[in-house]
């Protein structure tokens, strides 16, 4: 995945629609969300929930850039406003761990590291 993200940055970079520094500080941001610990009770952040987050900043950049992507004096437009959508509560509220499921490593710990699965209960009829 981080090459692909790469190759976006790349491209947006020769496209001349935004510095490819701004674009590989993202992919840096989503990548090292990825792999922080999460705090008790909360499951480590998920692929879906990075892709999710990079939908949402580049539909608030579309949105931020409605009169156009060209060039002009001050700049590119997405260079301008990517900061911003970056940091905004919308896209950073998806790169928050959630709470939830028990990990297979925790599961372990609680069974003390077995590999025989649990014993299955024999229903009685009564």
């Amino acid at each position: 995945m981080r090459y692909c993200l790469v190759r976006r940055a790349l491209a947006f970079d020769q496209a001349n629609l935004i510095e490819f520094k701004l674009l590989e500080a993202w992919s840096e941001k989503l990548m090292q969300s990825r792999l922080e610990d999460p705090a008790p009770g909360y499951a480590r952040i998920t692929m879906k929930q990075l892709e999710l987050a990079d939908r949402k900043l580049f539909c608030m950049l579309a949105e931020k850039t409605r009169e156009g992507i060209k060039t002009t004096i001050k700049g590119r437009p997405l260079d301008l406003v990517f900061k911003e959508c970056s940091e905004s509560s919308e896209v950073l509220a998806l790169l928050q761990p959630r709470q939830g499921t028990v990990s297979a490593e925790k599961v372990k710990e609680v069974r003390g590291n077995s590999a025989e699965p649990p014993t299955k209960r024999i229903k009685r009829e009564r």
